[in-house]
């Protein structure tokens, strides 16, 4: 979708395939994974156009791993989420933990793009066995999950202890 032409690129003992966008350039190295994104001719180096230096940021407390996203991630466009996921899901992959809770802290808006980031998320989990819990949401984000009814999908909890412990006990 959206996808203008594609090259092929060698250098630095790498090969890496561009791909055109309507929106941008996406340099992907030779098993897949996202090197490089330049989105509206600006030079965005890692993943996506954030700009907080860790966006993600993963912690394992034994079976359960803590992910803390940024707001940068929550303000995501649609065609980049899933390099976002990539991002949570690709440091998992060795060591697939029991329980992913979702830090929210900091995070003072969602909108559905948010809301659809998160689910997408929980579909990638949950073949892998793998369950997901939020932790700390804001007020409002709070009151977002609940008339979507998705704390019936996602349990939430006002802290990342109580959401490990509920998920150890």
């Amino acid at each position: 979708r959206g996808i203008h032409g594609a090259s092929c690129v060698r250098g630095a003992g790498q090969t890496a395939l561009l791909v055109y966008t309507m929106t941008g350039v996406i340099r992907l190295i030779g098993d897949g994974a996202v090197l490089d994104y330049w989105h509206s001719n600006v030079a965005v180096h890692g993943y996506g156009r954030m700009s907080s230096p860790n966006p993600i940021v993963i912690e394992r407390r034994g079976e359960v791993a803590v992910v803390t996203m940024s707001q940068d991630v929550i303000r995501l466009l649609d065609f980049e989420m899933d390099t976002a996921i990539k991002m949570v899901l690709d440091p998992l992959q060795s060591d697939m933990p029991t329980a992913v809770v979702v830090n929210l802290a900091g995070i003072t808006y969602m909108n559905s793009l948010g809301i659809a980031m998160l689910l997408r998320l929980h579909g990638r989990l949950r073949p892998k066995g793998c369950s997901m819990v939020i932790a700390n949401p804001a007020p409002f984000i709070r009151d977002l999950l609940h008339n979507c009814a998705l704390d019936t999908i996602w349990p939430v909890y006002d802290s990342v202890d109580a959401a490990i412990r509920s998920l150890t006990h």
